[in-house]
């Protein structure tokens, strides 16, 4: 059993030792949104926000995914009990999208468990190669001599895997130097979303580079023209973006998409979610491997974690921490084998120490989410556990009664009230507030009489002689109302309409 007292998220600026480019542009410096949990032994856990400083990548970026973590997501974990960890995800799943803010919480969840267990990380999420391989990304170069340089001392360094970013100014001949100096190295190109099908002919040329794999070459959110791409082209296309979900994961493998599953904790909302797009895909026989977003040491150690799973079978992007930082934020740095490989560490937990001196000075912001703090979602709570409800009443009797004198419905007085259909039991179809419950109810809602957008809608779309109606007063309408939304989010899910 979890249950989570406190989140912690601490915003950090951690400098690159490159500059690192890919077709969205070029990265000079991190800012790394860091989770700390807290449960009521004391007993704590790190997770990472990995989005990018700008919505380049996905749709999320470093203000937003800490809006979201401090305003929406935290507040629905802090104080509630799961069972495990594997469940902290369904605490969030009302919100839909934002998975790299999820992420971060989860796998801090994640990370408190395993140390409370006193296991591994990688055991406890079901690992069983504890040893491995690990591959380089290479950015955008200022020239293709310093690309060949970078590639020399990463092969040096026992990389088995090179992947280079691409782009249209940045492509064929590129690949065509990279092959002349160093051979049949395992090579992948990887374009993040660069181009489009009028570029066919160019990626078909690049069939001759015999290229492990290439990364994402067409928008983002796509697997259709995927599909038609790899019926097309020899080198198999490895899908980054598009896959959000397990379902995306199933869709693409049922289209023929691609070959290969880049897959990021991140990218999907963390190790459950993870876990189950490694498991689609190695019943499909899909290959997968762990894809990096130039973490720190926190969310590299957990990159390192699930990349022990069985279906991860090709060298992901986790590297050493040194080609990256001139110092991370834990201890030790991670490190890579003469022979390009990485063990996972045996300590429970991610394994390394979080060094709390260097996070200190690499601080810019935090902020505390605790039980007693949360606000938005349990605000008026004791207000909408008093209420006096009316009982419910038929959409078409409301007219009724206040013809009949209004008795039921309060004229001049503040409240809230819900519509539902008959069928439906829990399920709100519309939760509102009213300065003047009557008029509101009555002239707004049911007549139509003033503006009043769901009650347009309510009445074009809805039989109304399904529907009930039930009110109650309150001081504070406003705050009432939201506590209303939040106890069905909590409750029900998604059991709720407005």
């Amino acid at each position: 059993m979890l249950n989570i007292k406190s989140v912690e998220l601490i915003e950090i600026n951690l400098p690159l030792v490159h500059f690192f480019e890919t077709s969205f542009g070029r990265t000079y410096e991190r800012r790394i949104i860091l989770v700390r949990v807290e449960d009521a032994d004391g007993a704590e856990g790190w997770g990472e926000i990995t989005c990018g400083e700008s919505p380049g990548y996905s749709d999320e970026w470093t203000d937003s995914a800490w809006a979201t973590a401090e305003k929406i997501l935290a507040p629905m974990v802090v104080g509630r009990d799961v069972d495990s960890a594997a469940d902290v995800w369904n605490l969030m799943k009302w919100a839909r999208g934002h998975r790299m803010a999820k992420s971060g919480i989860e796998t801090a969840c994640w990370d408190l468990e395993a140390k409370k267990l006193g296991v591994p990380l990688w055991r406890h999420l079901g690992g069983v190669n504890q040893t491995i391989e690990c591959g380089v990304s290479i950015g955008i170069q200022d020239n293709v001599a310093q690309l060949l340089e970078k590639i020399r001392v990463e092969v040096e360094a026992g990389y088995k895997r090179i992947k280079i970013k691409i782009s249209p100014s940045w492509d064929y001949d590129v690949i065509k130097a990279v092959r002349a100096e160093f051979g049949n190295i395992l090579l992948m190109g990887d374009a993040n979303s660069a181009y489009t099908l009028a570029d066919i002919d160019l990626l078909k040329s690049l069939d001759e580079f015999n290229l492990m794999m290439l990364e994402q070459p067409l928008p983002h959110d796509d697997i259709i023209d995927h599909a038609k791409l790899q019926a097309q082209i020899a080198t198999p296309i490895c899908l980054d973006e598009p896959i959000k979900s397990p379902e995306d994961a199933r869709k693409a493998i049922e289209l023929k998409s691609g070959k290969i599953i880049n897959l990021k904790n991140g990218r999907v909302g963390g190790h459950t979610q993870s876990k189950l797009v490694e498991q689609i895909c190695r019943d499909a026989a899909m290959p997968v491997w762990c894809g990096g977003m130039l973490e720190s040491g926190i969310g590299r150690a957990h990159n390192i974690a699930i990349s022990t799973l069985a279906g991860y079978t090709m060298p992901g992007d986790v590297s050493a921490s040194k080609r990256y930082w001139h110092e991370d934020i834990i201890e030790p740095a991670v490190e890579v084998s003469s022979n390009g490989t990485i063990t996972a560490p045996e300590g429970p937990g991610i394994g390394f120490e979080v060094r709390m001196d260097r996070i200190e000075r690499l601080n810019v912001r935090r902020t505390f989410v605790t039980d007693q703090s949360v606000s938005r979602f349990q605000s008026d709570e004791t207000l909408v556990e008093n209420l006096a409800w009316s009982e419910w009443v038929p959409w078409n009797s409301v007219l009724a009664l206040v013809r009949e004198g209004g008795a039921d419905i309060p004229s001049g007085r503040s409240g809230v009230y819900e519509v539902r259909r008959l069928d439906q039991g829990d399920e709100r179809l519309h939760i509102g507030k009213a300065t003047d419950l009557r008029w509101r109810i009555r002239q707004a809602l049911v007549r139509g009489k003033g503006p009043h957008t769901a009650g347009d809608r309510i009445r074009s779309k809805e039989d109304i002689s399904k529907l009930e109606i039930r009110w109650a007063e309150t001081p504070k309408p406003s705050g009432v109302e939201e506590e209303l939304h939040a106890k069905y989010f909590r409750d029900f899910g998604f059991k709720f309409h407005n």
